[in-house]
């Protein structure tokens, strides 16, 4: 079978020159034609090679569609040479409204069109791709799976090694703000824990306190008279309990003083110890032990006497 171009009768030659135009595409046609079907046939042998047993089966039919099925005479061409029964296939008049497509349009679409249609029906679609072919595009696409998920993991990794370097860039540098300002106030703790202390002494120091001097004024106040009563030796513990001996002309003395004493708002519990009968250049006198605590509220009471010509304490007790 011969082929054509879409306009002429079989058979049919160019009457003219002006043809000469139409002969060399005609040429070029033909030339393609025949490679066309080379390669169609090609396909198909590497196509049955990749089949097994009673699954090898020769392709019974070839549709042709699009463009290229408009050259005039090349569904016999391809049967001649594939020994295929092959007819022209116009999907775009299949579908509703097909009709009404553009004849350049039409071609345009055929092949997309056809293909869909194929697969509405159901019709199983063969891959004349060689199996070489096939498994080289598998192993390429493997391979930049491959590489793209192990591009994918080094830019996770490094991404994540980054975040880490900075977010501990991050807390070193909180936490070195943070012991400075630690040691900012541990430095101005210690500078206020040391003025309290300070201010402590002082008020400490300014605190009115019952001292032996206090106590020697208070009972020298209470005894004017040394021919009755004598204090000999008078001594302050820690606690403020004072121990003092007394050397008295006569037991109504020592009696009267421990009266006094225990009358006195200074101190508190008094206590008498033994008296002691001796002789003192030629005079008969008596020695005993009288201690007593510090009242609490003496260092008040000292506070507001202080200053006073004669103590108020002493003019209380007497």
């Amino acid at each position: 079978s011969d082929l054509s171009l879409p306009g002429e009768t079989e058979g049919s030659e160019p009457e003219d020159e002006g043809d000469e135009r139409r002969r060399l595409i005609l040429d070029t046609a033909r030339k393609w034609a025949s490679r066309l079907a080379l390669e169609v046939e090609r396909s198909i042998q590497a196509f049955l090679s990749g089949m097994i047993g009673e699954t090898r089966i020769s392709p019974s039919k070839l549709l042709l569609c699009g463009g290229g099925a408009r050259l005039r005479g090349l569904e016999g061409y391809l049967r001649e040479r594939l020994n295929i029964d092959v007819v022209r296939w116009n999907p775009m008049g299949a579908i509703p409204g097909g009709e009404k497509v553009a004849e350049a349009d039409g071609d345009l679409f055929a092949l997309p069109v056809g293909l869909a249609r194929m697969a509405i029906d159901g019709v199983k679609l063969a891959s004349l791709i060689p199996p070489e072919e096939r498994e080289r595009r598998e192993r390429k696409r493997f391979l930049t799976k491959a590489i793209s998920y192990a591009a994918a993991v080094v830019l996770g990794i490094a991404l994540l090694g980054t975040g880490l370097t900075l977010w501990d860039n991050h807390v070193d540098g909180m936490l070195a703000d943070i012991n400075s300002q630690l040691l900012k106030m541990q430095k101005t703790s210690q500078q206020s824990r040391s003025m309290l202390l300070k201010n402590l002494a002082m008020l400490d120091l300014m605190k009115p306190k019952v001292s032996p001097l206090d106590v020697l004024r208070e009972l020298s106040l209470m005894f004017p008279d040394r021919t009755k009563i004598a204090f000999t030796n008078l001594q302050i513990d820690k606690n403020g309990k004072v121990t003092i001996s007394v050397e008295a002309s006569s037991h109504d003395a020592i009696s009267e003083a421990i009266r006094k004493i225990d009358r006195s708002l200074l101190f508190e519990d008094v206590k008498q110890g033994q008296i002691a009968s001796v002789e003192k250049n030629k005079r008969p006198i008596l020695q005993v032990q009288i201690s007593f605590k510090i009242s609490p509220k003496a260092n008040e009471i000292i506070a507001g006497s202080s200053g006073a010509g004669e103590s108020q304490v002493a003019e209380a007790g007497r």
